[in-house]
Protein backbone atom coordinates (compact mmCIF):
# COMPACT_ATOMS: atom_id res chain seq x y z
CA UNK A 1 0.00 0.00 0.00
CA UNK A 2 1.40 3.30 -1.18
CA UNK A 3 0.30 6.75 -0.01
CA UNK A 4 1.94 9.60 -1.71
CA UNK A 5 1.31 13.17 -0.18
CA UNK A 6 1.33 16.74 -1.83
CA UNK A 7 1.71 19.41 -0.50
CA UNK A 8 3.52 23.21 -0.47
CA UNK A 9 6.04 24.23 1.48
CA UNK A 10 8.29 27.38 1.84
CA UNK A 11 11.90 27.20 3.10
CA UNK A 12 14.04 30.17 2.42
CA UNK A 13 12.34 30.81 -0.92
CA UNK A 14 12.28 27.65 -2.20
CA UNK A 15 8.52 26.14 -2.80
CA UNK A 16 8.41 21.99 -2.59
CA UNK A 17 6.00 20.72 -5.06
CA UNK A 18 5.43 18.17 -4.91
CA UNK A 19 6.80 15.98 -1.61
CA UNK A 20 6.43 12.24 -2.02
CA UNK A 21 6.10 9.97 0.85
CA UNK A 22 6.12 6.18 0.04
CA UNK A 23 4.87 4.53 3.35
CA UNK A 24 4.81 0.39 2.78
CA UNK A 25 2.55 -1.89 5.04
CA UNK A 26 3.21 -5.23 3.94
CA UNK A 27 3.74 -7.81 6.81
CA UNK A 28 6.63 -5.72 7.29
CA UNK A 29 8.56 -5.05 4.15
CA UNK A 30 6.85 -8.14 2.15
CA UNK A 31 4.07 -8.17 -0.20
CA UNK A 32 1.15 -10.70 -0.35
CA UNK A 33 1.34 -12.48 -3.20
CA UNK A 34 -2.64 -12.48 -4.47
CA UNK A 35 -5.33 -13.27 -2.07
CA UNK A 36 -6.61 -16.79 -1.21
CA UNK A 37 -4.42 -19.13 -3.88
CA UNK A 38 -4.79 -23.15 -4.22
CA UNK A 39 -1.81 -24.84 -2.20
CA UNK A 40 -1.15 -26.28 -5.97
CA UNK A 41 0.48 -22.82 -6.54
CA UNK A 42 2.94 -23.13 -4.02
CA UNK A 43 4.48 -26.35 -5.90
CA UNK A 44 4.74 -24.70 -9.57
CA UNK A 45 7.80 -25.25 -9.67
CA UNK A 46 11.39 -24.65 -12.18
CA UNK A 47 13.26 -27.38 -13.64
CA UNK A 48 15.32 -26.91 -10.59
CA UNK A 49 12.18 -28.19 -8.28
CA UNK A 50 12.05 -24.59 -6.91
CA UNK A 51 8.88 -23.11 -6.45
CA UNK A 52 8.21 -20.24 -8.60
CA UNK A 53 7.08 -18.00 -5.44
CA UNK A 54 9.70 -18.92 -3.55
CA UNK A 55 9.87 -16.42 -0.63
CA UNK A 56 6.84 -14.88 -1.43
CA UNK A 57 3.73 -14.36 1.18
CA UNK A 58 1.11 -16.24 0.27
CA UNK A 59 -2.31 -17.07 1.80
CA UNK A 60 -4.15 -20.85 1.79
CA UNK A 61 -7.31 -22.03 3.28
CA UNK A 62 -6.99 -25.99 4.31
CA UNK A 63 -7.73 -28.75 6.99
CA UNK A 64 -4.91 -29.66 9.32
CA UNK A 65 -3.82 -32.95 8.57
CA UNK A 66 -0.74 -33.31 10.94
CA UNK A 67 -0.76 -31.17 13.84
CA UNK A 68 2.32 -31.72 16.57
CA UNK A 69 2.31 -35.45 15.64
CA UNK A 70 6.22 -34.83 13.78
CA UNK A 71 7.57 -32.66 16.42
CA UNK A 72 8.17 -28.87 14.89
CA UNK A 73 6.65 -29.47 11.28
CA UNK A 74 3.00 -29.17 10.55
CA UNK A 75 0.94 -29.72 7.59
CA UNK A 76 -2.51 -28.56 6.05
CA UNK A 77 -3.94 -29.66 2.49
CA UNK A 78 -6.90 -28.36 0.25
CA UNK A 79 -8.81 -29.88 -2.97
CA UNK A 80 -5.59 -29.10 -5.20
CA UNK A 81 -2.33 -30.04 -3.03
CA UNK A 82 -0.68 -30.00 1.06
CA UNK A 83 1.84 -28.05 2.03
CA UNK A 84 4.67 -28.27 5.36
CA UNK A 85 3.96 -25.72 7.95
CA UNK A 86 7.47 -24.94 9.70
CA UNK A 87 6.40 -22.47 12.61
CA UNK A 88 6.40 -23.81 16.16
CA UNK A 89 3.51 -21.13 17.17
CA UNK A 90 1.43 -22.59 14.51
CA UNK A 91 2.11 -26.40 15.90
CA UNK A 92 1.02 -25.86 19.20
CA UNK A 93 -2.06 -24.27 18.06
CA UNK A 94 -3.72 -26.53 15.87
CA UNK A 95 -5.41 -29.99 15.69
CA UNK A 96 -5.93 -32.15 13.27
CA UNK A 97 -9.28 -31.96 11.47
CA UNK A 98 -9.00 -27.80 12.15
CA UNK A 99 -9.93 -26.06 8.39
CA UNK A 100 -8.20 -22.98 8.70
CA UNK A 101 -7.13 -19.53 6.47
CA UNK A 102 -3.31 -18.97 6.87
CA UNK A 103 -0.54 -16.42 5.36
CA UNK A 104 2.86 -17.17 5.50
CA UNK A 105 6.06 -16.62 3.82
CA UNK A 106 6.80 -19.78 0.97
CA UNK A 107 10.67 -21.08 1.75
CA UNK A 108 12.27 -24.16 0.79
CA UNK A 109 15.51 -23.66 3.63
CA UNK A 110 15.93 -26.07 6.38
CA UNK A 111 17.06 -24.55 9.77
CA UNK A 112 18.17 -27.59 10.79
CA UNK A 113 20.71 -28.38 7.78
CA UNK A 114 21.12 -24.27 7.54
CA UNK A 115 20.35 -25.27 3.45
CA UNK A 116 17.57 -25.63 1.13
CA UNK A 117 16.16 -29.18 1.13
CA UNK A 118 13.37 -29.38 -1.60
CA UNK A 119 10.55 -29.72 0.73
CA UNK A 120 8.22 -26.68 0.30
CA UNK A 121 7.02 -25.10 3.14
CA UNK A 122 5.20 -21.97 5.20
CA UNK A 123 7.06 -20.15 7.64
CA UNK A 124 6.47 -17.24 9.70
CA UNK A 125 3.00 -18.04 9.65
CA UNK A 126 -0.37 -16.17 10.81
CA UNK A 127 -3.60 -18.05 11.33
CA UNK A 128 -6.34 -15.30 9.69
CA UNK A 129 -9.29 -17.35 10.61
CA UNK A 130 -10.37 -20.47 11.71
CA UNK A 131 -13.74 -21.95 9.30
CA UNK A 132 -14.17 -25.52 10.83
CA UNK A 133 -12.79 -27.82 13.47
CA UNK A 134 -13.54 -31.69 13.90
CA UNK A 135 -13.09 -32.35 9.84
CA UNK A 136 -11.61 -35.82 8.88
CA UNK A 137 -8.80 -35.28 6.59
CA UNK A 138 -9.34 -37.61 3.19
CA UNK A 139 -6.00 -39.16 1.90
CA UNK A 140 -5.27 -39.41 -1.60
CA UNK A 141 -4.67 -43.25 -2.92
CA UNK A 142 -1.23 -43.36 -4.58
CA UNK A 143 1.06 -46.35 -5.89
CA UNK A 144 4.74 -46.59 -5.65
CA UNK A 145 5.04 -45.78 -9.06
CA UNK A 146 3.44 -41.90 -8.58
CA UNK A 147 5.44 -41.55 -5.73
CA UNK A 148 8.51 -42.60 -8.00
CA UNK A 149 8.32 -40.18 -10.97
CA UNK A 150 7.44 -37.22 -8.13
CA UNK A 151 9.25 -33.87 -9.00
CA UNK A 152 10.01 -34.90 -12.40
CA UNK A 153 11.00 -32.03 -14.23
CA UNK A 154 10.18 -30.24 -11.60
CA UNK A 155 6.89 -30.82 -11.52
CA UNK A 156 4.99 -32.35 -7.77
CA UNK A 157 2.09 -33.57 -7.83
CA UNK A 158 1.25 -35.03 -4.37
CA UNK A 159 4.30 -33.59 -2.22
CA UNK A 160 2.89 -32.35 1.04
CA UNK A 161 -0.53 -34.13 0.63
CA UNK A 162 -2.11 -37.00 2.89
CA UNK A 163 -1.81 -40.34 1.20
CA UNK A 164 -2.02 -43.57 1.44
CA UNK A 165 -0.33 -46.72 -0.92
CA UNK A 166 -1.73 -50.22 -0.27
CA UNK A 167 -0.14 -53.76 -0.03
CA UNK A 168 3.21 -52.71 0.66
CA UNK A 169 6.02 -55.12 1.92
CA UNK A 170 8.93 -54.09 3.80
CA UNK A 171 12.59 -54.72 2.17
CA UNK A 172 14.34 -56.51 4.96
CA UNK A 173 15.92 -54.45 7.63
CA UNK A 174 15.00 -54.58 11.54
CA UNK A 175 11.72 -55.48 13.16
CA UNK A 176 11.19 -52.11 14.74
CA UNK A 177 10.97 -48.92 12.86
CA UNK A 178 14.26 -47.03 13.08
CA UNK A 179 13.64 -43.49 15.41
CA UNK A 180 14.50 -40.96 12.53
CA UNK A 181 15.32 -43.72 10.27
CA UNK A 182 14.46 -44.82 6.55
CA UNK A 183 12.99 -48.40 5.76
CA UNK A 184 12.26 -49.23 1.77
CA UNK A 185 9.26 -51.29 1.06
CA UNK A 186 7.52 -52.04 -2.20
CA UNK A 187 3.88 -52.23 -3.42
CA UNK A 188 4.80 -54.28 -6.49
CA UNK A 189 4.94 -51.12 -8.94
CA UNK A 190 7.73 -49.66 -7.53
CA UNK A 191 9.51 -48.96 -4.37
CA UNK A 192 9.28 -46.37 -1.80
CA UNK A 193 10.92 -45.03 1.37
CA UNK A 194 8.97 -44.97 4.59
CA UNK A 195 10.60 -42.44 6.94
CA UNK A 196 9.40 -42.95 10.98
CA UNK A 197 9.71 -39.85 12.62
CA UNK A 198 11.24 -39.51 16.58
CA UNK A 199 9.05 -37.56 17.60
CA UNK A 200 5.94 -39.89 16.50
CA UNK A 201 4.79 -43.51 18.04
CA UNK A 202 5.72 -45.20 15.05
CA UNK A 203 9.17 -45.00 15.83
CA UNK A 204 10.38 -47.61 18.09
CA UNK A 205 7.33 -49.66 17.28
CA UNK A 206 7.22 -53.28 15.51
CA UNK A 207 7.00 -53.64 11.99
CA UNK A 208 4.46 -55.36 10.28
CA UNK A 209 5.48 -58.79 9.29
CA UNK A 210 3.45 -59.24 6.10
CA UNK A 211 2.20 -56.83 4.17
CA UNK A 212 0.27 -53.76 5.16
CA UNK A 213 -1.57 -50.62 3.99
CA UNK A 214 0.05 -47.25 4.87
CA UNK A 215 -1.01 -43.58 5.17
CA UNK A 216 1.15 -40.66 5.78
CA UNK A 217 2.69 -37.31 4.59
CA UNK A 218 4.63 -37.38 1.28
CA UNK A 219 7.67 -35.35 2.44
CA UNK A 220 10.58 -34.58 0.64
CA UNK A 221 14.30 -34.41 1.41
CA UNK A 222 16.81 -33.29 -1.55
CA UNK A 223 20.03 -31.23 -0.36
CA UNK A 224 21.50 -30.79 -3.78
CA UNK A 225 20.56 -29.37 -6.40
CA UNK A 226 18.18 -30.07 -8.95
CA UNK A 227 16.00 -30.57 -5.89
CA UNK A 228 13.64 -33.01 -7.77
CA UNK A 229 13.97 -36.48 -5.57
CA UNK A 230 14.21 -37.87 -1.95
CA UNK A 231 10.65 -37.88 -1.50
CA UNK A 232 9.47 -40.55 0.94
CA UNK A 233 6.29 -41.03 2.92
CA UNK A 234 6.35 -39.87 6.71
CA UNK A 235 3.42 -42.39 9.00
CA UNK A 236 1.87 -39.68 11.78
CA UNK A 237 1.19 -42.71 14.29
CA UNK A 238 0.73 -46.37 14.54
CA UNK A 239 -2.92 -46.47 13.13
CA UNK A 240 -1.33 -45.13 9.85
CA UNK A 241 0.34 -48.55 9.73
CA UNK A 242 -2.57 -51.37 8.71
CA UNK A 243 -2.09 -54.43 9.10
CA UNK A 244 -4.08 -56.86 6.88
CA UNK A 245 -5.49 -59.44 9.82
CA UNK A 246 -6.38 -62.05 6.79
CA UNK A 247 -4.43 -63.29 3.55
CA UNK A 248 -5.02 -61.96 0.24
CA UNK A 249 -4.48 -64.63 -2.68
CA UNK A 250 -2.12 -63.02 -5.20
CA UNK A 251 -2.90 -66.12 -7.51
CA UNK A 252 -5.68 -68.74 -7.58
CA UNK A 253 -6.09 -72.38 -6.48
CA UNK A 254 -5.36 -74.73 -9.51
CA UNK A 255 -3.72 -77.89 -9.70
CA UNK A 256 -0.48 -78.89 -10.63
CA UNK A 257 -0.62 -82.42 -11.00
CA UNK A 258 -2.72 -85.24 -10.29
CA UNK A 259 -2.30 -89.08 -9.11
CA UNK A 260 -4.97 -92.33 -8.86
CA UNK A 261 -4.90 -91.28 -5.04
CA UNK A 262 -3.60 -87.79 -4.81
CA UNK A 263 -3.44 -83.96 -6.04
CA UNK A 264 -0.71 -81.77 -5.54
CA UNK A 265 -2.19 -78.04 -5.72
CA UNK A 266 -0.86 -74.61 -6.06
CA UNK A 267 -1.55 -71.00 -4.51
CA UNK A 268 0.03 -67.76 -3.81
CA UNK A 269 -0.80 -65.37 -0.98
CA UNK A 270 0.43 -61.92 -0.48
CA UNK A 271 2.26 -63.09 2.95
CA UNK A 272 3.24 -66.10 4.75
CA UNK A 273 -0.07 -68.18 5.97
CA UNK A 274 -1.54 -71.14 7.80
CA UNK A 275 -3.99 -73.07 5.45
CA UNK A 276 -5.78 -75.74 4.75
CA UNK A 277 -7.60 -77.91 1.93
CA UNK A 278 -10.88 -79.12 2.40
CA UNK A 279 -11.96 -81.92 -0.50
CA UNK A 280 -14.98 -83.26 -1.04
CA UNK A 281 -16.04 -86.52 -3.54
CA UNK A 282 -18.19 -85.12 -6.31
CA UNK A 283 -21.79 -86.13 -4.95
CA UNK A 284 -20.96 -86.30 -1.26
CA UNK A 285 -22.52 -84.09 1.96
CA UNK A 286 -19.33 -84.80 3.67
CA UNK A 287 -16.11 -82.88 3.20
CA UNK A 288 -12.84 -83.79 4.36
CA UNK A 289 -9.60 -81.23 5.70
CA UNK A 290 -5.61 -81.32 5.56
CA UNK A 291 -3.55 -78.72 6.73
CA UNK A 292 -0.32 -77.50 5.53
CA UNK A 293 0.94 -75.39 8.10
CA UNK A 294 2.73 -72.37 8.50
CA UNK A 295 4.65 -71.47 4.98
CA UNK A 296 5.55 -68.28 2.75
CA UNK A 297 3.78 -66.76 0.07
CA UNK A 298 4.23 -69.84 -2.53
CA UNK A 299 2.07 -72.71 -1.25
CA UNK A 300 2.38 -76.04 -2.69
CA UNK A 301 0.38 -79.12 -0.88
CA UNK A 302 0.22 -82.72 -2.30
CA UNK A 303 -3.77 -83.80 -0.67
CA UNK A 304 -3.10 -87.80 -0.15
CA UNK A 305 -5.62 -90.48 0.53
CA UNK A 306 -8.20 -90.10 -2.08
CA UNK A 307 -9.91 -92.73 -4.17
CA UNK A 308 -8.94 -93.47 -7.84
CA UNK A 309 -11.30 -92.37 -10.68
CA UNK A 310 -13.10 -89.82 -9.11
CA UNK A 311 -14.15 -86.27 -9.20
CA UNK A 312 -13.63 -84.23 -6.62
CA UNK A 313 -13.85 -80.17 -5.09
CA UNK A 314 -11.07 -78.47 -3.18
CA UNK A 315 -11.09 -75.22 -1.92
CA UNK A 316 -8.23 -73.82 0.45
CA UNK A 317 -8.57 -71.80 3.84
CA UNK A 318 -5.90 -69.46 4.38
CA UNK A 319 -5.35 -67.20 7.94
CA UNK A 320 -2.65 -65.51 9.97
CA UNK A 321 -4.29 -63.50 12.14
CA UNK A 322 -7.84 -63.52 12.74
CA UNK A 323 -9.78 -63.72 9.84
CA UNK A 324 -9.53 -66.34 7.04
CA UNK A 325 -9.97 -66.01 3.31
CA UNK A 326 -11.48 -69.08 0.81
CA UNK A 327 -9.96 -70.04 -2.43
CA UNK A 328 -12.15 -70.27 -5.53
CA UNK A 329 -12.67 -73.71 -5.90
CA UNK A 330 -11.35 -76.34 -8.33
CA UNK A 331 -12.19 -79.56 -9.59
CA UNK A 332 -10.75 -82.81 -10.83
CA UNK A 333 -10.80 -86.45 -11.52
CA UNK A 334 -7.73 -88.84 -9.89
CA UNK A 335 -6.58 -91.01 -12.38
CA UNK A 336 -7.15 -94.75 -12.60
CA UNK A 337 -5.01 -96.97 -10.17
CA UNK A 338 -1.97 -98.31 -11.53
CA UNK A 339 -3.39 -101.82 -11.85
CA UNK A 340 -6.60 -100.71 -14.34
CA UNK A 341 -6.08 -101.72 -18.29
CA UNK A 342 -4.59 -99.49 -20.49
CA UNK A 343 -7.31 -100.19 -23.60
CA UNK A 344 -9.10 -97.62 -24.03
CA UNK A 345 -12.68 -98.37 -25.64
CA UNK A 346 -14.39 -96.03 -27.49
CA UNK A 347 -18.61 -96.41 -28.33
Amino acid sequence: MIFILFFKSSIRGITLLPFILIALFLMGAETLSGGIRPISDLHENNSLGVPVLLDSIVQVQGIVTVSNQLGNISYIQDTTGGVAVFDIDFVDSVQIGDILIVTGKLSQFNNSISKNDGLTRLINVTINSIIETGVEPEYKVVKASDIGTEGDGGIELIEGELIRVNGVSLSGGSNTWPPNGSSSATDGTGSLTIFSDIDSDVAFSSKPRGSFDIIGVLDQFDVDSPYTSGYRIIPRFTADIIEKISPVFSSALRVVEVGSTWVELAWSTEDSSFGSVRFTKEGSNSADEQKTGLTDGSHKFVVDGLASSTFYYARVSAWFRSDTTLSTEVFFLTSSPPESSVEIRVF
